[in-house]
């Protein structure tokens, strides 16, 4: 692994959330263990930078913002400012969903100058990797009180990456709103896929920001789906996608041989 260090940045008061959404629980975990759990996998090296205490109960080093209120440009400014590394890896805590896949990709085209991907038109500036070698037009920025980590893109003339074909839209799902998350989903796994999980039913959220195709939300969660042929079931009804604000009882994943 290169000298890159993990930062995530979990700083933000969360004001359209009503609470610290970094600590909001995903799947059962809070939002920013899916990052820090992510980061582990990868044995990258990583640090918080947040300025709420509660986040010292996960393990990992936590710094708050130097320049206060800047945003996430004043969280990149103080995690350059509390590391030694060359580079850093930069996530945003409301990004529970990117994988190790994307990070690898991400890495593996980084060269000494900032690597951020690009999805279906959308650039995604707080997912990805900055050089120290801009640390100087941070702070220059933060003293003309510009405080847009686009403009900061910008001025440095990045090209983003472009993943649009390698990857799944849901990974870049960022969530701001209560209304974003939809919590208590009841997954029942059925046959060999049961199996594969270990387990026969599962609560996971989903993300709620629009209608879903379950088939790839799944696929990338469980990347061994995308081996098999399988069915999906909404409250007993077979279908794929999830509508915004439907509440389902129940989704149940099955093995081809079953509905009929």
């Amino acid at each position: 692994m290169k000298d890159i260090t993990a930062v995530i940045l979990a700083g933000g008061k969360s004001e359209r959330m009503g609470e610290d959404k970094g600590l909001m629980l995903i799947d059962g975990k809070p939002m920013v263990q899916h990052l820090i759990n992510l980061f582990d996998e990868l044995e990258m090296h990583s640090i918080i930078i947040a300025n709420n205490d509660q986040y010292n109960q996960f393990g990992k080093a936590v710094f708050r913002d130097i320049r206060q209120d800047k945003g996430p440009l004043g969280g990149l400014h103080s995690a350059f400012m509390n590391s030694n590394s060359r580079s850093l890896f930069v996530a945003s805590c409301d990004t529970p969903f990117i994988t190790t896949e994307l990070v690898n990709v991400l890495i593996k085209n980084y060269e000494d100058k900032v690597s951020i991907p690009k999805y279906n038109g959308k650039t995604h500036p707080l997912i990805g990797i900055y050089p120290r070698s801009i640390f100087e037009t941070i702070e220059s920025q933060l003293d003309h009180s510009n405080y847009k980590i686009m403009d900061l893109i910008n001025s440095l003339e990045i090209t983003p990456l472009d993943v649009s074909e390698n990857f799944d839209a849901n990974i870049f799902r960022n969530l701001n709103t209560k209304n974003d998350i939809q919590t208590d989903v009841n997954v029942r796994f059925y046959g060999l896929i049961a199996e594969r999980v270990n387990q026969s039913e599962v609560t996971i959220s989903i993300p709620n920001t629009s209608n879903i195709d379950l088939r790839n939300h799944f696929n990338t969660k469980w990347p061994f789906l995308n081996e098999i042929s399988y069915k999906i079931a909404i409250d007993q009804e077979l279908r794929y996608e999830l509508n915004k604000n439907e509440h389902p009882k129940e989704i149940a994943i099955l093995p081809p041989f079953a509905g009929g």
